[in-house]
């Protein structure tokens, strides 16, 4: 399996994904808005496409962190 300093590192980036990726998708929606002339729904799609998929990458993430330290753990 991996090594426990490895497993803690990416358990803390699939953090800062799922806590980075919405705000970062909120910025990016606010930037968009205020830079073109209110193109609403594509500045939403890109901000949502952007907040599910950091969800998705992190919990994969995470679950797949979770699984080794399981497989680790197991006797």
């Amino acid at each position: 399996m991996i090594s426990i300093k490895l497993r803690d590192a990416l358990s803390a980036a699939a953090m800062l994904v799922i806590v980075g990726g919405p705000i970062l998708a909120i910025l990016g929606f606010l930037a968009f808005v205020l830079d073109s002339d209110l193109r609403i729904g594509l500045a939403l799609g890109a901000a949502l496409k952007v907040f599910f998929g950091s969800m998705i990458a992190g919990g994969v993430l995470r679950l797949l962190t979770s699984i080794d330290a399981r497989l680790e753990a197991r006797p």
